[in-house]
C-alpha cells in the first residue's frame, strides 16, 4: 500500500509538499513550516499544527511526530543550516520566524512547568524562597535532612550568634522555631536567648518549663514520694506524677502547634524525653529499683509517641504497670482485667477508672465512621462513668468529654464529629 501523502499550507496562496509521513518529519525538523501553518491529508480536513486536539483526532501519526520533535527540541542542538523547500524560497524565508516561535513555546512551557511546581509543591516553594531570602535557614533545612543528626546539631551550634540575630524578627523566629526546638530538646531543653515559654508554645495541661535542669529539681524534690506513688498508695499532683499519667490517646485530644515541631513531635513528647533523660542521670541512694520502674514507664510513654524504638523492653510493677496495662488493652474486657488483684488506694482507683473509661471510649470508635445502636448504648455507659468521676484529678478529661458528648448528639457519626476536632482526626490516621 502506498504511503499516505500530506500537503502543507503555509499561507492562503503557498503550499509545500506533498510529503510522506517520514518526509513530513524531516521537513518540520528543517523548519520548512511551523506550528502556525496547516496540514491536510488526502480528502481530509485542514488542521492547524498548534491545534493539538484536532490534530490528534484527524492525523494521529502527524500528531506523534510533532509532539516528539517539539519535546525533543528542548535538548537538541540547533541545526547548522536550514534546508530550502522544493521551490527554494519558502523554508528559507521563514527560518528566523520559526526559531523565534519555537523559542517562545519553549519559554512558555518552562514557565508553565515552573509555576506548576511552585504552586503544587509547597515545600519546594519554601526551599527556593529560603535559599534566596534566608540562606542560613536553607542550610539548616539541608543539614537536618529529615531527621536529627550530628551534622545538623553541629551546624546549629556553630551558628548560634547568627541564628539569634535573625530570630529577633517575629516572622523569622516562627520559621526557625522547629529547628530550635529540635536542638533544644535533644540536648538540655534550652536555646540560648529564647525563653522557655517560647519553646513551649500554647500547650494546655503541661509544665511551663521542661528543661533538663528543671526536671532535675523535680526529681530531687519528689524522691521521697516515689515509693508510695509506685505502690499505689498516694497520688501527687506535682508535674512529675501528672506526666507519668500521660498517654498517646490523651495527647491526641490536646491541640498542639504540630507544624512548628519536628523531633520531638510536640511539647508533650519533649517533656517525656527530658523527664527520662534527667532521671537517667539522677543519682539515688537506695531507690534504684523504683527509679528503674519509673524510667521504664517513661520509656513506654515515649515508645507510644514514637520517640523510642518499638522493640524496647519495659519492666514495670505496681500502679505504673496498671497504667500501661490499660493503655495497651485491645478490648474492654482486657481493660477490666488490669485491675484484678491490685492493692491500690481508693484515690488511685478513681484515677485509673477515669483512664479506663476513656480507653474504652477510644476502643469503641477505633477504625469506624458510624456507631451502631448497641455501640451507642456502650458510648452512653462509658461516658456516664467518665462524667460521674470527681472533676478534681491528675489529668483533665474535659476535651474528651466534649468530643464524646458531641458524638453522642450526632447519633454516633464519627466521621462528622472529627471534622470539628481536626487535630484528633489527623493524629488517628
Amino acid at each position: 500500500m502506498a504511503d499516505k501523502l500530506y500537503l502543507i499550507r503555509v499561507d492562503m496562496e503557498n503550499f509545500i509538499g506533498p510529503f510522506t509521513i517520514k518526509e513530513l518529519g524531516e521537513a518540520y525538523r528543517q523548519s520548512q513550516f511551523d506550528l502556525q501553518d496547516e496540514i491536510a491529508g488526502s480528502k481530509g480536513e485542514w488542521v492547524c499544527f498548534d491545534d493539538f486536539e484536532r490534530m490528534k483526532r484527524h492525523y494521529p501519526d502527524v500528531h506523534t511526530i510533532i509532539k516528539r520533535q517539539f519535546v525533543g527540541a528542548w535538548e537538541s542542538s540547533p541545526s547548522k543550516s536550514m534546508s530550502q523547500s522544493s521551490d527554494g524560497k519558502i523554508g528559507a524565508s521563514k527560518s528566523k520566524k520559526t526559531i523565534l516561535i519555537r523559542s517562545g513555546y519553549a519559554i512558555l512551557a518552562l514557565l508553565f512547568l515552573g509555576a506548576s511546581i511552585l504552586f503544587l509543591n509547597e515545600s519546594f516553594t519554601k526551599s527556593i524562597r529560603n535559599a534566596v531570602f534566608h540562606p542560613l535557614l536553607h542550610e539548616a533545612h539541608v543539614a537536618y535532612n529529615g531527621s536529627y543528626n550530628e551534622s545538623f546539631a553541629g551546624f546549629m551550634k556553630q551558628n548560634i550568634s547568627a541564628i539569634n540575630a535573625e530570630i529577633k524578627q517575629k516572622s523569622t523566629l516562627k520559621m526557625w522555631l522547629p529547628f530550635l526546638r529540635t536542638v533544644a530538646f535533644h540536648n538540655k531543653g534550652v536555646w540560648p536567648g529564647i525563653p522557655s515559654r517560647v519553646l513551649r508554645g500554647d500547650v494546655p495541661n503541661a509544665p511551663s518549663d521542661c528543661s533538663l535542669e528543671t526536671w532535675k529539681g523535680e526529681w530531687k524534690s519528689s524522691e521521697k514520694s516515689w515509693s508510695d506513688f509506685v505502690e499505689g498508695q498516694i497520688i501527687s499532683k506535682q508535674w512529675w506524677a501528672r506526666v507519668l499519667f500521660w498517654d498517646s490517646d490523651w495527647i491526641k485530644y490536646r491541640k498542639t502547634d504540630q507544624t512548628l515541631w519536628l523531633s520531638p513531635g510536640n511539647y508533650y513528647e519533649a517533656c517525656l524525653m527530658m523527664a527520662h533523660k534527667s532521671l537517667l542521670a539522677y543519682a539515688v541512694t537506695n531507690q534504684e529499683e523504683i527509679k528503674a520502674n519509673i524510667l521504664s514507664r517513661l520509656a513506654w510513654q515515649m515508645n507510644a509517641s514514637k520517640q523510642v524504638s518499638a522493640n524496647s523492653q519495659f519492666e514495670m510493677y505496681g500502679s505504673l504497670w496498671v497504667l500501661s496495662c490499660i493503655e495497651s488493652s485491645g478490648s474492654s474486657l482486657e481493660v477490666d482485667a488490669c485491675f484484678q488483684n491490685k492493692n491500690l488506694s481508693n484515690f488511685w482507683l478513681v484515677q485509673l477508672e477515669k483512664k479506663a473509661s476513656v480507653k474504652k471510649l477510644n476502643l469503641l470508635i477505633s477504625g469506624k465512621e458510624q456507631l451502631r445502636s448497641i455501640e451507642m448504648e456502650d458510648l452512653g455507659s462509658y461516658l456516664a462513668d467518665l462524667k460521674s468521676s470527681p472533676a478534681d484529678g491528675v489529668l483533665d478529661y474535659s476535651r474528651e468529654i466534649q468530643f464524646f458528648e458531641y458524638l453522642q448528639g450526632l447519633g454516633g457519626n464519627i466521621k462528622k464529629v472529627k471534622e470539628r476536632y481536626p487535630e484528633k482526626d489527623k493524629r488517628d490516621r
